[in-house]
C-alpha cells in the first residue's frame, strides 16, 4: 500500500506551524510531526496595519526551518496559508512576493470562510463525537488570535455563523492599552467579551436549543492538555478528589465522550480568574504572555456556555494544519469525508433567505427549477460541479433584497450578500453568487470591472488582503474545473500543491478558485456569471405567479432549442410571457432559445 507525505503550513497571528501527515488510501490520516514557532505577526498588523521587514525576515527564517524538516521528511507535496494577521496587512502581497523569492515556498492568503471551513474539517476527522454533537445541536466557538468564529449547527448541519473581532491577542492589545491590576484586567476582559457578544445572543441564539459548545483554538486546545492530563491521573479511582486541587487544577474527570462537564469548566475558571499570568502560566506549562492571551479565550468559552445552557463542552485538540491536511486528504480521496460540507452551505444559505423574509414555496421551486435547467444543458455550458453549487445558492438568496428595498432589490440583495458570511464559500465565490443575484434584476452588464465596496470588483486585481488577481493573469485558472492547479515549484523542489475546491492559491494572488470552474482567466468569471444569470432568469420566469404551477416540468435541449414542457393544464399565461422575455438574453448566452410547451391531456 502506498504512503504519502504532505505538509500543512499555517502561518497565523501569534505562531507558525508545520504538521506533517501520512496517508494510505482508505487509512485515517496520521500526524508524524508538528513544530510550532512563536512569531506574532498580528500584534504589528492589528496596531499598525503593516508588517515590519524585521518580521518578514523571521518568517523566512522560520519557513526555510520547515523547509528543511519538510526535506527529512520527504515530503511530497505541500500547501501553506496564512490567515488574518497577514490577511489585514496592507502590505501582504509584497511579504508573500518577499517570502516566495527567498525561500521557494509559496504561502496562499485564504479568506475567513475558507480558514474556518478547515477547521470543521479537522473537527469532523475525529469522527463520531462530532456527527453526534451537531445533531443535538452544537455552537462552535474558535478564538483565533485575531477574531472569534460562532458558528451554530442544527440537527447536523451548518445554519448560521458570525466573525467577531474578539480574538485573544486583539483583546489582549486593547486591555495593555488600559492601566489596570490583574483582577481590574480580568473585568475588562468580560466587559468586552459581553459587549460584543450581546447582539450575538439576541439575534442569533434565541429559541435555538444548543446541547453542545465545542471549544477551538489555543485556549481549548491547552484546555483539551489540562483536562486530559486530570483525568489520566484520575485512572484507576472510583471517586475523584475534591474541588479544592493543588495550583486550582481541575477535578479529576472528564464525561464519558472526552467532553468537559460545564460546571466542572465554570468552578476552575472561576478559579482561574484570582490567578496572575505568571500562576496561570505554571498551570498549563505556559509562559505568562502566552497565558495571557489564554485568558479571553476562556472567558469566550464560559461566556458561550452560559449563554446556550450546553450540557457537554468539548475541546478537541484540532488546528488548521490538520483541517489543510484532512482537505488535502478528502481531495486526493485517500479516505472519504465523513460529513457533507456542501450540505453546510446550502444549510447556511437557506437560513439566511430566512431571516430576510424570503418566499419559501417559491425559493424551493426555484432551486428545482436551476438544478433542472443546469442537469439538462450540461452540453451546452460546460461548467463544473463547483459552479452548480453557486448556481444553487443564487437561488436560494435571489430573493433576499425584497427585505430592505422592493424598489432595487437586485442591488440590496447583493450587499446583503457580500455582509454575509457562509462557511466554504471563498471571497470570489460569493462576490460571483452576489452578482448574479444582482442581475437577475438588472440589465446585464459585460464590462469587467464590477466594483466590490473597498475589494476592487471582477476584472481587476482586488485589494482584498490577496483575494485574489483572477482576471488577466497568466496563473489564475489553469486546471479550471479539475480542482488542481497548475502546480508551483519552490526551491525546496516540493510540489505546492494548488487545487482544491477554492482553497489553494499562487502567491501574491490569495485563493486561486479556478477549481470552482469556468476559465477564471481573461474575463472568465464574467463569462460565468453571464450564464447563471441567464439560468436564474429563466428559472425565475417559470415562477413567475409564485403559485408552483411548473413543479413537474421537464427540460430538453432540441437542436437550437431548449424545451420545457409542463402537464399543468391550467392558466400558463403569465409564465409563458415571462419566459419570452428571458429567451432572447438565454439564446445569447448559450446559443438555444427557451419555448415553453404546455402538455394537454387527452
Amino acid at each position: 500500500m502506498p504512503i504519502h507525505r504532505f505538509a500543512a503550513i499555517d502561518v497565523g497571528s501569534f505562531e507558525m506551524e508545520l504538521g506533517v501527515y501520512e496517508f494510505a488510501p482508505g487509512a485515517v490520516m496520521r500526524r508524524i510531526d508538528h513544530v510550532r514557532q512563536v512569531i506574532p505577526l498580528g500584534r504589528e498588523t492589528y496596531n499598525t496595519g503593516l508588517l515590519s521587514h524585521a518580521s518578514v525576515e523571521e518568517m523566512c527564517r522560520i519557513l526555510k526551518d520547515f523547509q528543511g524538516i519538510m526535506k527529512s521528511y520527504k515530503v511530497e507535496e505541500y500547501r501553506a496559508y496564512a490567515t488574518s494577521a497577514l490577511r489585514e496587512a496592507k502590505n501582504n502581497r509584497l511579504v508573500l512576493d518577499h517570502i516566495r523569492v527567498r525561500t521557494g515556498i509559496r504561502v496562499s492568503i485564504i479568506s475567513n470562510s475558507e480558514q474556518r471551513l478547515l477547521t470543521y474539517r479537522a473537527i469532523a476527522v475525529r469522527g463520531e463525537d462530532f456527527a453526534q454533537m451537531i445533531q443535538d445541536g452544537a455552537a462552535v466557538v474558535e478564538v483565533g488570535f485575531g477574531s472569534t468564529q460562532i458558528s451554530i449547527f442544527e440537527e447536523g448541519a451548518l445554519s448560521s455563523t458570525q466573525n467577531i473581532l474578539l480574538g485573544s491577542l486583539r483583546v489582549r492589545e486593547m486591555v495593555a492599552q488600559i492601566p489596570a491590576g490583574s483582577k481590574e484586567q480580568g473585568e475588562l476582559i468580560r466587559e468586552i467579551v459581553d459587549n460584543d457578544l450581546v447582539a450575538l445572543r439576541k439575534i442569533y441564539l434565541k429559541d435555538r436549543i444548543i446541547g453542545n459548545v465545542v471549544g477551538v483554538g489555543d485556549a481549548a486546545t491547552r484546555l483539551s492538555m489540562l483536562f486530559g492530563k486530570a483525568k489520566a491521573g484520575a485512572r484507576g479511582t472510583d471517586k475523584a478528589p475534591d474541588k479544592a486541587t493543588v495550583k486550582g487544577n481541575p477535578k479529576r474527570v472528564l464525561m464519558d465522550n472526552g467532553a468537559i462537564d460545564p460546571k466542572e469548566f465554570a468552578a476552575f475558571h472561576d478559579r482561574t480568574q484570582q490567578m496572575s499570568y505568571a500562576q496561570l502560566g505554571e498551570l498549563f506549562e505556559v509562559a505568562p504572555d502566552i497565558a495571557a492571551l489564554l485568558a479571553p479565550g476562556m472567558m469566550i468559552y464560559r461566556y458561550m456556555i452560559d449563554l446556550t445552557g450546553a450540557k457537554r463542552f468539548w475541546a478537541p485538540d484540532v488546528n488548521l494544519c490538520e483541517g489543510i491536511a484532512a482537505e488535502y486528504g478528502a481531495q486526493k480521496k485517500y479516505k472519504s469525508p465523513n460529513h457533507d460540507f456542501g450540505l453546510d452551505i446550502l444549510m447556511a444559505a437557506r437560513s439566511t433567505a430566512k431571516r430576510y423574509k424570503s418566499h419559501t414555496k417559491h425559493i424551493q421551486n426555484m432551486e428545482s427549477h436551476v438544478m433542472k435547467l443546469f442537469d439538462s444543458t450540461k452540453s451546452i455550458h460546460g461548467l463544473s460541479g463547483r459552479d452548480r453549487l453557486l448556481m444553487h445558492i443564487a437561488a436560494v438568496l435571489h430573493d433576499c433584497g425584497k427585505f430592505m428595498s422592493m424598489r432595487n432589490p437586485g442591488g440590496c440583495a447583493y450587499d446583503i450578500i457580500m455582509a454575509t458570511e457562509i462557511i466554504g464559500l471563498s471571497h470570489r465565490e460569493r462576490e460571483i453568487i452576489a452578482n448574479v443575484v444582482r442581475y437577475n434584476q438588472e440589465p446585464f452588464d459585460y464590462e469587467p470591472v464590477l466594483a466590490v465596496r473597498g475589494y476592487g470588483g471582477i476584472g481587476q486585481t482586488t485589494g482584498y488582503g490577496g483575494a485574489g488577481a483572477w482576471l488577466g493573469s497568466a496563473q489564475a485558472g489553469r486546471g479550471a474545473g479539475t480542482g488542481a492547479a497548475a502546480p508551483g515549484y519552490g526551491g525546496s523542489g516540493l510540489r505546492h500543491d494548488a487545487g482544491g475546491g477554492g482553497l489553494g492559491a499562487w502567491n501574491g494572488g490569495g485563493v486561486d478558485d479556478a477549481a470552482a470552474g469556468g476559465d477564471a482567466g481573461a474575463g472568465g468569471d464574467v463569462i460565468l456569471i453571464a450564464k447563471l444569470v441567464a439560468m436564474l432568469r429563466l428559472a425565475n420566469a417559470l415562477d413567475k405567479s409564485h403559485r408552483q404551477k411548473l413543479t413537474d416540468c421537464t427540460v430538453k435541449v432540441k437542436k437550437d432549442e431548449l424545451v420545457i414542457t409542463t402537464p399543468y393544464d391550467g392558466n400558463i399565461e403569465l409564465e409563458k410571457y415571462a419566459v419570452g422575455l428571458q429567451a432572447d438574453f438565454f439564446e445569447e448566452i448559450f446559443g438555444v432559445r427557451p419555448i415553453l410547451r404546455q402538455k394537454r391531456g387527452l
